[in-house]
């Protein structure tokens, strides 16, 4: 298991009050399942900096960040044949000093599975 502090600590380089307030990361997700081989999932992840941090006591080059994820997913079972599904997954990266590095992406992805 992962202590989310030790791991702030590190990458910001921050004492423990510096940590709270540089990083905040926030996960979550519902799955639900109406009929018998049918089911839905959503996931998603949420970072945000807010470039109070220092490494090596240098500040930050990039300054405040933010950075979402979501993915959602809908499947059909077919008995003894495999799940097909059908993911839309949603994600940006803005930085809000220096804007070269920022991206956006939109994925939809048609998948097959079969447990063997």
């Amino acid at each position: 298991m992962y202590d989310i502090h030790k791991m702030q600590r590190h990458l910001v380089g921050a004492n423990n009050d510096d940590v709270k307030a540089a990083i905040m990361p926030g996960k979550g997700g519902l799955a639900s399942q109406p009929w018998r081989h049918v089911g839905f999932n959503v996931s998603g992840n949420f970072i945000r900096t807010t470039g109070a941090g220092e490494i090596s006591g240098e500040p930050p080059t990039f300054g405040p960040m933010t950075w979402p994820l979501i993915t959602a997913t809908a499947y059909y079972d077919f008995p003894q044949a495999g799940r097909l599904s059908i993911d839309l997954q949603r994600t940006y990266y803005l930085e809000e000093l220096v804007h070269g590095n920022d991206f956006q992406a939109n994925l939809l992805t048609l998948r097959w599975t079969k447990d063997f």
